[in-house]
């Protein structure tokens, strides 16, 4: 396990993480947070995103195994099958 906070985390874990879910709960919270006349649907649809990123934010605090750096290796530089 290669989590966000290993020793040496993963690269797909710190991807995830910032570039995509860690923003997603930010603008979930600040819309939430800053509009609290917004009607009950939209703010179930935000939840419901606030929800995701939280999930995915678990999921790279978790890391995954050791394997998934195979993933980023060169072209050329892989066995053949």
């Amino acid at each position: 396990m290669r989590g966000i906070f290993s020793s040496r985390p993963g690269q797909s874990a710190i991807r995830v993480l910032v570039g995509t879910h860690l923003l997603l709960l930010i603008q979930a919270g600040l819309v939430l947070w800053s509009a609290p006349a917004i009607p009950g649907e939209l703010r179930f649809i935000v939840a419901i995103t606030a929800i995701l990123g939280l999930s995915a934010f678990i999921a790279a605090v978790h890391g995954g195994t050791i394997d998934d750096g195979q993933v980023w290796t060169p072209r050329r530089g892989r066995p053949r099958s």
